[in-house]
């Protein structure tokens, strides 16, 4: 797996990196790509023809998990904690749903 780093974060700035690990099946962008403890950060995401998103996560440097809001289906946000974090995404083949009758998976 290749890592993306994006912007600074050394020790005394006050800045910090948001890395995108990279992914197959479609891609993610991050704006801004450094930034401030409590700067809001949007997340796009982008799968190819065929594909969805599967799972994104961003952790800190801690390994902790930060909270995403969905803001749609190619957008999500998160506040930038007081250290670097990582992005990572996976996509699989979209999944078409065919139901005739009242047991499909989408009615219940």
């Amino acid at each position: 797996m290749t890592r993306y780093t994006f912007g600074g974060g050394g020790s005394g700035s006050s800045s910090y990196s948001v890395s995108v690990d990279s992914t197959k099946n479609g891609s993610v962008s991050v704006s801004p790509k450094d930034a401030n403890k409590g700067t809001t950060i949007t997340i796009t995401i982008a799968p190819n023809d065929g594909y969805e998103l599967d799972d994104l996560t961003v952790t800190d440097k801690s390994g902790d998990t930060v909270k995403l809001t969905k803001k749609s289906n190619t957008k999500y946000i998160f506040t930038m904690p007081a250290s670097k974090v990582t992005v990572e995404a996976s996509f699989v083949e979209a999944r078409l749903w065919l139901c005739l009758t009242r047991t499909c998976p989408l009615w219940t």
